[in-house]
């Protein structure tokens, strides 16, 4: 049954009318700049050229192999890995206070890749299509863990300010 237009349901509005424009263009933002305003118009994936590199300690890692003594000997910074970096702030997230960051060109995050393996890392690595992976590392005496993770940074970010924890 044909009820009729829409409009016989409500008072026209010159916000519904503006709203139901911008949503329409919310679903195309392909259609907000002509072509010829993009400087490369080929769809790609973002390659990243800075990233972050987060470090957290974390209490009771049980059985982590391998060890945070593994990473140290292949570390490729002269400050190791427990020492790298700005502590989080709290508003960083949960754990932030365990939690240091610091920046990475895109050769810096391939050496410290090259050193989770060298020290034996690899197998317990996860990754993430975006270029993201993490590992944990534990102590000797299987009290704690080191958790290592690298995330890229996003165009409009050079450094840690404004990361959070995980």
């Amino acid at each position: 049954m044909d009820q009729g237009a829409e409009e016989s349901y409500y008072q026209p509005s010159a916000a519904r009318t503006r709203l139901d424009r911008l949503s329409k263009q919310l679903r195309s933002p392909e259609t907000w700049l002509p072509a010829s305003a993009w400087a490369d118009p080929t769809p790609r994936q973002y390659e990243p050229a800075a990233f972050v590199l987060l470090l957290r300690m974390e209490p009771g890692v049980q059985n982590a192999r391998p060890t945070i003594d593994d990473l140290i000997t292949t570390w490729p910074f002269s400050v190791g890995p427990l020492a790298l970096g700005e502590t989080m702030p709290p508003a960083a997230g949960p754990s932030a206070e365990t939690t240091r960051c610091a920046a990475l060109t895109k050769d810096d995050m391939l050496a410290v890749k090259d050193s989770i393996v060298r020290a034996g890392g690899s197998d317990a690595m996860s990754t993430t299509p975006d270029g993201a992976f993490a590992v944990g590392f534990g102590t000797q005496n299987q009290q704690s863990g080191l958790v290592v993770m690298v995330r890229p940074l996003l165009p409009d970010r050079a450094s840690c300010t404004g990361e959070y924890t995980w």
